[in-house]
């Protein structure tokens, strides 16, 4: 039966993806996933937080995270079996008659010790704390209209001159991934990420881009990128980035 360490690194695997685009897609270090992967589990922090490890790394992968975290607590659970619970030494408990045993008068004393110090207290902080000051509340300003120049051009003919701002150009960026493929992708549309996860083949997404665009791909085999319509070439290597710009 595989273990859960192998089962995340034959899907990461399978989706074409590396540790580090791991990391940088579940903000978790590139070295506690592959802890993970090798079931590494003596040199990883305490469970709760590996719980949430597993959790994370199965939904960026595709797989279930409960199944996932259930597995874990098993294969924690079968490493740990023969453990030995050491039972802590019992400790004698006082009585009833000894948790009582202050004297009722000593503590009428203590009491009536703590109420005059905290009457000092308030009086001290009561004399030095100074008095503030009433502050008049103004009436509101009445906003007074500029008058305009009788020899204006505005005033003569009672019409606004507006300017018309020039419409800003864009152009059109499709990534699609081809049937029976699938990649993970990142896309960035000026300086913004609207997109970063994996794609199944047949699906696409379209974008307007004013200043630049910026796509990395896990799985450049399988994908394709346009401007306007015309093919964007995608350079080689494990995880290329197209940088496309107005």
């Amino acid at each position: 039966m595989a273990t859960l360490g192998e089962i995340l690194r034959e899907q990461r695997t399978k989706l074409g993806l590396s540790l580090e685009q791991a990391e940088e897609a579940t903000r978790i270090r590139a070295r506690l996933l592959d802890m993970l992967e090798n079931d590494d589990y003596d040199h990883l922090p305490n469970p709760g937080y590996v719980k949430g490890y597993v959790a994370s790394y199965a939904k960026f992968l595709e797989l279930d995270p409960l199944d996932m975290t259930d597995r874990y607590r098993r294969q924690i659970g079968d490493l740990h079996e023969h453990e030995i619970n050491v039972a802590a030494e019992p400790v004698d408990l006082p009585t009833t008659r000894e948790q009582h045993a202050i004297p009722w008068k000593t503590a009428v004393i203590v009491v009536a010790v703590i109420a005059v110090a905290a009457l000092a207290v308030w009086g001290v902080v009561s004399l030095i704390r100074p008095s503030e000051p009433d502050i008049p509340v103004l009436p509101p300003k009445e906003s007074v209209e500029p008058t305009k120049p009788t020899g204006s051009a505005e005033a003569t003919s009672g019409k606004k001159t507006t300017k018309k701002k020039p419409a800003a150009s864009t152009f059109a960026l499709t990534v699609a991934v081809r049937e029976g493929q699938r990649s993970w992708l990142r896309i960035t549309v000026d300086e913004k990420v609207v997109y970063e996860g994996v794609l199944d083949g047949g699906n696409k997404k379209d974008y307007k881009v004013k200043k630049e665009a910026v796509v990395r791909i896990g799985a450049p085999g399988g994908v394709d990128i346009t401007r306007n319509g015309e093919p964007v070439e995608i350079p080689s290597g494990d995880i290329p980035t197209v940088t496309i710009k107005q």
